[in-house]
Formats: C-alpha cells, sequence, structure tokens
C-alpha cells in the first residue's frame, strides 16, 4: 500500500488516476481486493455468515488467487471474515452478544478519548468538528432510491465521528476506536437492509456537537453513552424481535 498521506486511520489519502501508472502487482492488487471485499461486508451486501469463495471473488472482483488469498487473510484479522479448515473463509456472524461487546467497549475508549479531545481541541478541532456535522447533517441518511444506508450519508457520519475524537493524543486508542466504530457501522447498514427505521440520529448528533463546543465533557459522555444505547436497542428490535 503506498502510505503518502497516511491519516492515524492508517488509510492511504494518495488518490492518483486509473490507466496512467505501471502495471498492478500482487500488492497492489491485495489492497484494492481487500477494499473492495471489505467495503461490501461494511455495507451488507456480503451478507453475515455468507461463504466466501474464492473462485467466486476472482470472477467478481477480477483479481488471481494469490492477491484474493492475501486480502481475506488481513480481512480475517480485522474479524470481518472469519476462516476454518473445513468451511474456508466466510463473512463475521452479526449476532446480538457481538453487537453488546462492540458498543460496550466502543463506548468505554469514546469515554476517554472525547473528553480528552475536548481538553486538548483548538480552534481548529473545533472548526472540523462544526464543518463534518454540517456535511452529515446535508445528508440523507437513507438512498431514496433504494432504501439502503446511503454511502454519502456514512461517509459523513464516520467524519463527524472521527472529528470528535481527532485531538485526543493516542494514535493506538484511534485506531483500535475507529475499528469498532466500523464494525458498528455494519450492523446500521444490515438495520436499514432489513427495513428498520434509524431514527433521529440528527439529534443524537446535534447533542454530541453541542456538548464538545461546550467543551461540557460530563455532557458528551451522556451523549456517547445515550447514542449508542438507543442504536443497539433499535437493532435488537430489527434484528432479534423478542430476542
Amino acid at each position: 500500500m503506498d502510505r503518502r498521506g497516511v491519516d492515524w486511520d492508517g488509510q492511504s489519502r494518495w488518490t492518483g488516476e486509473p490507466g496512467g501508472g505501471p502495471e498492478p502487482t500482487d500488492a497492489t492488487l491485495t489492497e484494492r481486493a481487500y477494499r473492495e471485499i471489505r467495503r461490501d461486508i461494511r455495507d451488507g451486501t456480503l451478507r453475515p455468515d455468507e461463504p466466501l469463495r474464492l473462485a467466486a471473488l476472482r470472477e467478481r472482483f477480477g483479481v488471481g488467487f494469490t492477491p484474493l488469498r492475501e486480502a481475506m487473510m488481513r480481512l480475517v484479522t480485522e474479524r470481518f471474515v472469519l476462516v476454518s479448515g473445513q468451511k474456508g473463509f466466510r463473512v463475521a456472524p452479526a449476532t446480538r452478544a457481538d453487537l453488546e461487546d462492540l458498543l460496550e467497549t466502543r463506548v468505554r475508549l469514546e469515554l476517554l478519548l472525547v473528553p480528552e479531545a475536548i481538553a486538548r481541541g483548538d480552534d481548529r478541532w473545533e472548526a472540523t468538528v462544526l464543518a463534518t456535522f454540517h456535511m452529515l447533517s446535508r445528508r440523507p441518511a437513507l438512498d431514496p432510491q433504494t432504501g439502503l444506508l446511503a454511502a454519502g450519508w456514512a461517509s459523513a457520519h464516520e467524519q463527524f465521528h472521527r472529528a470528535l475524537v481527532e485531538a485526543a493524543p493516542s494514535v493506538r486508542m484511534k485506531w483500535i476506536w475507529l475499528w469498532l466504530f466500523e464494525h458498528s457501522e455494519r450492523y446500521k447498514a444490515l438495520l436499514a437492509r432489513a427495513g428498520g427505521i434509524l431514527g433521529d440520529d440528527r439529534a443524537a448528533h446535534e447533542r454530541l456537537l453541542h456538548a464538545a463546543l461546550a467543551r461540557d465533557t460530563a455532557a458528551a459522555a451522556e451523549a456517547c453513552r445515550d447514542h449508542a444505547a438507543v442504536f443497539q436497542a433499535r437493532v435488537r428490535e430489527v434484528l432479534w424481535p423478542g430476542g
């Protein structure tokens, strides 16, 4: 992976134009397969527990078996994919226990990161939080054509939540937090695919925004807890009714 412009999330910010450079290597093909499969898992296109057969993936993504295997092993380390000797690769399951553990751990980290960001954030941090909220608030959460989570909203949602923790000093804590956030966003995509109502996320995000700009760490902590609790209850009602 080209490491130019790498942010604390470990993702490259380089956006070269296709077609004008050297022939793709196994490393670049692995990166492309990794990103595309990861995207399809995160947005629910590839369903929980769905088998991931290399021959079908090779045809779908147009890459060879070696880059595919390398991409799949990266996804195994991130827990988006599971592997067993008998059954091969499959998409990680979505379970009530996993959701509860995921959100509890994410909130615990947020209760450390957000107060630190509030304490250390400068005017630029405030401006970024405000700007990312503005971009998020202008986008519909659901695509009116498909009823699925809109890609533009999902991207803006991540940028807003990242902005809230950006000023916290620990890079490793932010890496772990982002990994948990991405897994929780998969449940949001699955909720939309199941026809669930996302609810008034704008009000929750406004509450987070106002607490951050007011430098009110107690209010920010309460808003983080409530935001996660409402989301968890919504997913449980739709994906595991009566469970």
